[in-house]
């Protein structure tokens, strides 16, 4: 890349162009610079805001939405913008209702965006908001069950959107689990994970079942593997990854297979495992 940085975000565009956005660089603090890979690395308008620790979602239109995060000065912003690729052009929106950063943002059926709790420096989040990219406002819902960071929020087939466990506080990971549905707008919820976690994966299968991978548990990083049948509503144990493994990330592969890569175990991780949920 054109820039050194992690906690940042990485957006596929509608053209296929992958957008990559803020995160902390070689200054060790929060940037604003952005840029796009084709088939080269290019960089493009930056940000109106240093941040770390945000989100970005690819919106209908094909605009991004970036989210709250960590500023410079390590606090988390309500600030929101969105990026036209089009116009290589950053427009600020309408701002969160609360700051938030560590949070998780889910583009719900309807265009929408669901965004869900995060952290205020030592104070974990329960509430939730949700982005009309149309009318350009957030509408408030009512908590979650718990407060939680560095958690997971899935859509699934039906609409709704699972999320599930991180922390409820600083280091402290949960195995609940609740379920958004956007028609009444209220929380459900679900049958707890059976391993505490955060800082995991969740990616939603081409059967509609979630694979949730690693993260940090109450001592360590987890190896451990767990699947969401959201037919049955039941989690059910799945084979282990071969290294215990958090900050990673999951992708799905055309094949149907999970390909999970990197993270932090016992130390920085190169390594990388195939998940095949069909054995």
């Amino acid at each position: 890349m054109t820039a050194t940085r992690t906690l940042h975000t990485s957006t596929t565009l509608q053209d296929g162009r992958v957008l990559v956005a803020g995160g902390v660089g070689a200054s060790a603090s929060p940037q604003n610079s952005v840029e796009i890979f084709s088939t080269l690395w290019t960089t493009v308008a930056p940000m109106t805001t240093a941040r770390e620790n945000h989100t970005a979602t690819l919106l209908n239109d094909g605009r991004v939405l970036v989210v709250g995060g960590n500023n410079a000065a390590g606090d988390p912003v309500a600030i929101a913008e969105v990026y036209d690729s089009n116009a290589d052009a950053w427009t600020p929106v309408r701002p969160l209702r609360t700051a938030r950063a560590n949070h998780t943002a889910t583009l719900l059926a309807d265009g929408r965006v669901l965004v869900a709790g995060g952290d205020q420096g030592s104070t974990v989040l329960a509430s939730a908001e949700v982005y009309d990219p149309i009318a350009n406002t957030w509408t408030v819902l009512p908590n979650m069950s718990q407060p939680r960071e560095n958690h997971t929020a899935s859509l699934l087939p039906d609409g709704s959107v699972l999320v599930a466990a991180g922390a409820v506080i600083s280091g402290i990971p949960t195995n609940t689990v609740e379920l958004f549905q956007p028609d009444t707008m209220s929380w459900q919820p679900m049958p707890p994970m059976i391993t505490p976690r955060e800082m995991h994966t969740a990616t939603v299968m081409p059967n509609g079942q979630v694979v949730v991978a690693g993260g940090s548990g109450l001592i360590s990083s987890l190896s451990s593997v767990e699947i969401f049948d959201p037919t049955s509503r039941r989690w059910l144990p799945a084979a282990s990854m071969a290294n215990a493994r958090r900050s990673h990330t999951a992708t799905l592969l055309p094949d149907g297979r999970l390909l999970v890569v990197g993270g932090f175990g016992a130390g920085y991780l190169a390594s990388s495992e195939l998940f095949d949920i069909s054995h």
